[in-house]
């Protein structure tokens, strides 16, 4: 109770309150505008003698900076989960997104690009942590202790029934055969529409622009200067782009720090009053670029990726006449949001 593990500031919410929920401090490190993805520099900032790890968020399916991260894990002696809820099928130098750090988790909800409806995967290359992972998804149960009857099973961690049905398995089994192809359109779709949608001024890809980097485009994150729309935000600029037939969503609105959940006096009664106080102590994150990013962000789900050539044309021609209609408000409302 009471350890510290530093997570993004932009990403879903779970990422943090898994921390709590284990009676762990979440302390909340910025993002680099270039991939979304926890800043390495400000993770160096954040750590402190009470600092046990760092969960990094492939966020959108791009890779987190994992050799950085590695480094101040290794200096300062961290471990490092990834969450890779978002990267199903991303690499750095053909090294995946979960192999990186002590474990990597991955989602199977609903939206992800390999769906069961819900469930997930862990990853890991240590025996121990292998064998505690599986004992913990059984009721604490040790993998090969078992008898032939239920009465004969043995119990060693409080833990509950984490299990993927064996239906859940078999639909996953099936969607990972289609997996290598889908992603190849996904891919060739989304390199055409960076190339167009960089030619619109004050629109930009969110990518790092290395050929080293293997997207997972579970998003197409889109980055708009709001200069460029008469200064408009993202939201406004999602709900034109949705009336245009684009299903555009602005990207989240408030970093996860100022959700009430984490307000301390909302953990009463979920966390125990320990970590409570000790949570109390830590400083409001001061995260300028996610503060920005929450402004500015465009977000495209995958499956849009997933149509040809005439659809990503739409998508471009949607955004241009967007910056015109942003104009025309102007000039109708002021500064009023539609």
């Amino acid at each position: 109770p009471g350890d510290k593990v530093i997570v993004p500031s932009y990403t879903f919410i779970s990422t943090a309150t898994s921390v709590l929920r284990v009676g762990g401090i979440p302390i909340f490190a910025d993002i680099d505008l270039d991939n979304y993805c926890i800043s390495p520099s400000d993770v160096e900032n954040k750590i402190d003698e009470k600092t046990v790890g760092i969960i990094p968020v492939h966020l959108g399916g791009h890779l987190a900076e994992m050799q950085e991260i590695m480094k101040l894990a290794e200096k300062h002696n961290l471990f490092v989960i990834e969450d890779c809820a978002q990267a199903i099928g991303a690499s750095f130098k053909g090294k995946k997104a979960g192999s990186w750090g002590n474990v990597g988790t991955f989602s199977f909800q609903s939206n992800k690009t390999i769906t069961s409806g819900e469930g997930g995967l862990v990853a890991t290359n240590s025996k121990e942590l292998y064998e505690k992972i599986t004992a913990l998804t059984a009721f604490g149960r040790i993998k090969g202790q078992r008898g032939e009857r239920s009465s004969d099973y043995i119990s060693y961690f409080l833990s509950s029934n984490y299990r993927l049905s064996e239906i859940q398995a078999a639909v996953l089994l099936g969607q990972i055969e289609k997996f290598p192809e889908e992603n190849k359109i996904r891919h060739e779709n989304a390199e055409y529409l960076t190339e167009e949608i960089d030619k619109i001024s004050g629109v930009k890809h969110v990518k790092i622009d290395d050929e080293s980097y293997y997207h997972g485009y579970y998003y197409y994150i889109v980055k708009i200067d709001p200069s460029y729309f008469e200064g408009f935000e993202s939201d406004v600029i999602a709900t034109l782009l949705r009336y245009e037939g684009i299903p555009f969503l602005p990207g989240d609105r408030r970093p996860i720090y100022k959700h009430p959940v984490f307000a301390p006096e909302n953990l009463k009664g979920f966390v125990c009053d320990r970590v409570i106080e000790e949570y109390k102590k830590t400083k409001m994150p001061i995260c300028p670029n996610t503060e920005y990013a929450c402004k500015t962000t465009l977000i495209l789900r995958h499956q849009n990726l997933l149509g040809d050539k005439g659809d990503m044309d739409d998508i471009v021609a949607a955004l241009k006449k967007v910056q015109t209609l942003c104009s025309q408000l102007k000039d109708m409302q002021g500064s009023k949001v539609p």
